[in-house]
């Protein structure tokens, strides 16, 4: 199961800002009606597919890709009015071409890379992107952003680093003329620095109810916000010496009664947690038994 991290906006109208979570998950689209009328503006996918779910799914809101995507995908999201984020000169000429076979305008977050270094434009580049957006009138840059590689660390000197090296890059897109809406804060800045919460946010594991990390030196009172639910499709009893499942690598030391469930691996539900996790039978805390399935365990 994939989740899909979204933003938060803050409202204008107030003095003091006000930030709104807002949540996806791929399988269970009843998620953003709640999330959206308790005033949240803005959502972000990973990639163009779940995008065009969601407009398939009725929804008009703002919707941002924050993966990278190819000529096609860009194509894709100009035509469905989804916002695209933007490294390279490459994509901005894909989403020119499509801006202007559809007679629309196409909109444009561009991406720095301060230090993360897995997406972005890193500054060298900048000079040329923003020549290359001005080429391109019929691509908006709606937004600009970067991302923190540990705003969830004690030690706030990296993320100041990054936070100086996109001022900079802020800075030139400014004097080049552009004025994006700003958002540069991941679920750990988001709670750790709220100086740094700009136009929005993006929250993303704090959502789920889990901290960022375990290094977080702040502690908030966050609740899981998930609960995975099946059923008991057979009990029976295994004597001692007797093994559960694939490799056999669970062997029981006394007799023990077994239940076996309909989902494994395929669901979701991770291999890892083969004889290490737990679950709730009737209120009872249960341990996984031998290896996860593909269909059962």
């Amino acid at each position: 199961m994939k989740a899909i991290p979204l933003f938060t906006c803050r409202s204008q109208n107030r003095s003091k800002m006000r930030f709104y979570p807002v949540h996806f998950w791929k399988k269970h689209k009843f998620l953003p009606p709640p999330t959206l009328e308790n005033g949240a503006k803005w959502l972000a996918v990973a990639t163009a597919e779940e995008a065009e779910e969601l407009r398939d799914a009725g929804f008009i809101c703002p919707v941002l890709v924050l993966g990278a995507l190819d000529e096609e995908d860009c194509a894709l999201c100009v035509a469905r009015g989804i916002s695209v984020s933007v490294s390279n000169a490459e994509q901005l000429r894909w989403m020119h071409q499509a801006a202007k076979r559809e007679n629309t305008t196409a909109k444009a977050h561009l991406k720095i890379d301060t230090g993360f270094h897995r997406l972005g434009a890193v500054p060298e580049q900048l000079p040329s992107l923003l020549e290359a957006f001005s080429h391109y009138p019929n691509v908006k840059m709606e937004g600009m952003f970067t991302h923190f590689a540990a705003a969830d660390a004690a030690d706030d000197a990296f993320v100041d680093t990054q936070v100086l090296r996109f001022q900079q890059a802020e800075q030139m897109v400014q004097q080049a003329g552009f004025t994006p809406i700003v958002h540069i804060s991941n679920s750990a800045a988001t709670l750790r620095r709220p100086e740094l919460r700009r136009d929005m946010v993006r929250a993303g594991i704090i959502l789920y109810g889990y901290m960022p990390s375990e290094e977080m030196p702040e502690k908030v009172d966050l609740w899981p916000a998930m609960s995975w639910k099946s059923m008991v499709l057979d009990i029976h009893t295994i004597e001692p010496g007797e093994t559960v499942g694939y490799g056999r690598t669970y062997t029981a030391h006394e007799q023990r009664r077994v239940a076996t469930l309909p989902m494994g691996y395929a669901d979701g539900y991770r291999r890892a947690l083969s004889n290490k996790g737990q679950g709730l039978v009737c209120g009872q805390r249960a341990p996984v038994l031998g290896r996860i399935c593909m269909d059962h365990f």
